[in-house]
């Protein structure tokens, strides 16, 4: 994390993904900045300060944390498809082992409107191999993903976007 003072305020701006867990990252690209004023209101919320504060402040002191959050902007993470949390290994069921209760919740969550998506669908797919799906485990394990760091659970959800590329590949070929 880098510190950073000005003004006898102390920010701290993330430099890593270790530096942010999945909670915070969901909350904040749920939707892409489509202007300026939504940068600096994202870029304000990632330092945990004031809007206005930051709107009141030289414009270099947006441009040095811009500068240090950029990777967020660029993710590159190699896909997998299993982590370690505490000792356990969780990993993603394969699509075959995937039950019907898995599915639907899984839909579920696909159609809501939930602000923790990627949570969610990390607490369905993701267990310690040999343990059946439950509704209530889920329910519990969603927090415990959104409360790990990025760098953790990112190559995570990598994976499934590489799974969507090549399925899309796939259709393409045979169509």
């Amino acid at each position: 994390m880098l510190k950073i003072k000005f003004n006898d305020t102390k920010i701290s701006v993330p430099n890593s993904w270790a530096d942010i867990c999945l909670a915070d990252y969901e909350r904040w690209f749920m939707n892409l900045p489509q202007d300026k004023a939504e940068y600096v209101r994202l870029i304000a919320d990632i330092c945990k300060v004031d809007t206005d504060w930051l709107l009141n402040s030289p414009s270099q002191l947006l441009d040095a944390i811009s500068d240090a959050v950029q990777f967020i902007f660029e993710p590159d993470f190699e896909p997998a498809t299993k982590i370690n949390i505490e000792g356990v290994d969780y990993f993603i069921s394969s699509e075959d082992k995937i039950t019907l209760g898995e599915w639907i919740d899984a839909d579920e969550v696909f159609s809501s409107d939930s602000e923790t998506k990627s949570s969610e669908i990390l607490a369905i797919v993701c267990r310690p191999a040999g343990e059946n799906y439950n509704v209530e485990t889920a329910k519990k394990r969603r927090e415990m993903f959104s409360n790990l760091s990025c760098d953790k659970v990112l190559p995570l959800l990598t994976f499934f976007l590489h799974r969507k590329k090549e399925s899309e590949a796939i259709l393409a070929h045979y169509s």
